[in-house]
């Protein structure tokens, strides 16, 4: 948790823009929105979060990156897993801070979202397993989200868990975070900031907090004012956990990801694309319900002995017509004499 007042340091910021910037795989969604109720947390069963690193350095990128891993193993596995401060160094260095030195703060210069995705793709990331193993994990992709309407943060956290937000920052919020409530005061810029969003409340009148996401290790709230205003960009993280579940499946057309990710990419998907399920044909028309009073009537011998002594004429309004109109009924039926 962080440190009591007194004597925390000071929280760190850590995101800036690049010319390196990656082209984008951007996340289609099927338009079936799972079954999302008017709230979902994916934050409340994780007992620990990342981000101590952040309080000293501009690691905020790859500590959401951590944090997404630890709430989808959570959620989908059932398992508290850890990242090591050695772990977010790893991908921070890969992330464009090649020269980066913990001990001296050299080298600390904060990350393009999109340059560290490409890394954590490219390398991993070193997952800590509750029994002491380490697990270098790569994620399947991932991708961009274009928020807007604003039910899609929404949905992208009810499908993928959460989602990594890229926000700018300003000094009305050093003292907002205290209080655990990022709101929309315009104010001096303090700059750009990462974190990991996976609640939601979908509350959008003034002041109220919908989504909530962590930052320097502890939750925090946000309104529908603050994100229309400064979340940024948000990114979805396709972990090998998440590929399978029930939600994805539901929410995301896979075949369409898979097809972005090699024209963008030019590579392969790393696992195996179900293909897509073709749409429904017609519906056909309901099997006819047996009428038991005109089944007896077709049936009846004494009615049969009658039919066979009618008039072979088939004039309309003869015996004979009658008898035709009787056995087309029979045969109709599947039988008659």
């Amino acid at each position: 948790m962080r440190p009591a007042p007194g004597s925390r340091r000071s929280p760190k910021l850590g995101l800036r823009r690049t010319n390196k910037a990656r082209p984008q795989v951007p996340i289609t969604l099927t338009g079936v929105v799972p079954a999302h109720p008017a709230t979902a947390d994916h934050l409340d069963r994780v007992p620990t979060w990342n981000g101590d690193t952040n309080y000293n350095f501009g690691t905020c990128g790859p500590c959401s990156v951590a944090n997404s891993a630890i709430m989808t193993w959570k959620y989908l596995a059932g398992v508290d897993i850890s990242v090591t401060d050695q772990a977010i160094f790893d991908l921070y260095r890969a992330s464009g801070n090649p020269d980066f030195d913990p001990a001296t703060g050299a080298g600390d210069n904060g990350v393009d979202m999109t340059v560290m995705l490409s890394a954590l793709v490219k390398q991993g990331l070193a997952l800590t397993m509750p029994d002491g193993s380490v697990n270098v994990i790569k994620p399947l992709a991932y991708g961009q989200v274009q928020w807007p309407p604003y039910d899609d943060i929404h949905a992208v956290t009810a499908i993928f868990g959460g989602a990594l937000g890229a926000f700018a920052l300003d000094t009305s919020q050093q003292r907002q975070t205290d209080a655990h409530v990022w709101d929309y005061a315009p104010s001096a810029p303090w700059g750009g900031h990462a974190c990991f969003c996976g609640a939601y409340t979908s509350a959008t009148a003034a002041h109220q907090v919908d989504e909530s996401l962590i930052t320097w290790m502890e939750r925090c709230g946000t309104t529908a004012s603050f994100l229309n205003h400064q979340l940024e960009e948000l990114y979805a993280v396709v972990w090998p956990p998440l590929w399978d579940s029930p939600d994805f499946i539901a929410g995301v057309d896979r075949a369409a990801l898979a097809a972005d990710f090699t024209a963008i990419t030019g590579r392969p998907f790393p696992v195996p694309v179900p293909p897509p399920t073709p749409p429904p044909g017609p519906t056909p028309p309901p099997a006819p319900v047996p009428d038991a009073a005109l089944h007896a009537y077709l049936t009846d011998p004494q009615m049969d002995k009658w039919a066979k002594r009618w008039s072979p004429t088939t004039a309309p309004g003869s015996t004979g017509y009658a008898k035709q109109q009787y056995r087309n009924l029979q045969t109709s039926e599947g039988g008659g004499a």
